[in-house]
């Protein structure tokens, strides 16, 4: 249990874990599955899956942290956030320095950095 803001915390903790692991980013996208429900391609293959109540301990988490898994929809929510951050981040830092400096070969009277 616990209130929406000790939720929160909790899942942003578990993100912080989870987002580097190969195994991890499987589990994600089955939630995202899981969240389309019947729409998804891969619907009768869920279908087949355990139930929350089937399973002894959450799929992802510990048992004091079962709000993270059942609440997958806040967790998809937050790992899109964090994605689209780094994307910008990415394209901040990498993407339009590096057409700066491209840009800067053609005009030889500006500096590599000035545009």
């Amino acid at each position: 249990g616990g209130d929406a803001a000790s939720s929160g915390a909790h899942i942003a903790e578990v993100l912080t874990e989870l987002e580097y692991s190969p195994t991890n980013a499987m589990a994600m996208s089955l939630l995202w599955e899981v969240h389309v429900g019947a729409a998804s391609p891969w619907a009768p293959y869920i279908a087949t899956l355990p139930t929350a109540a089937d399973l002894p301990t959450p799929l992802l988490l510990d048992a004091d942290r079962r709000e993270a898994l059942f609440g997958h929809t806040a967790v998809l929510r937050l790992a899109d956030r964090r994605r689209r951050g780094a994307e910008r981040s990415h394209h901040a830092l990498f993407v339009e320095n590096l057409f700066r400096f491209y840009a800067s070969t053609f005009d030889k009277d500006a500096p590599v950095w000035s545009r």
